[in-house]
């Protein structure tokens, strides 16, 4: 009976072998630090651990309803 069922079916060419297992993690780890460099999302992962950011603080989100834009009270209206 032999050790295993895949050693019954494949040939000992097509096996994978430790070396294989290692370069595939190998290149998997380096896709990964590939796709965090180009997406670079440290703001995200900043949030995650720490939380967000009061609305006061210096660079949190906006506070709820902020557009960034000013509107214009009645009285600059009126000089233009």
């Amino acid at each position: 009976m032999p050790k295993s069922l895949v050693g019954a079916v494949l040939p000992q060419t097509l096996r994978i072998s430790r070396s294989d297992v290692a370069a595939a993690a190998m290149w998997g780890g380096t896709a990964v630090v590939g796709a965090i460099w180009l997406v670079q999302p440290f703001g995200y992962i900043r949030t995650l651990i720490k939380g967000p950011a009061a609305p006061g603080d210096e660079g949190g989100p906006p506070p709820a309803g902020a557009t960034g834009l000013q509107e214009k009270s009645d009285a600059n209206s009126a000089d233009a």
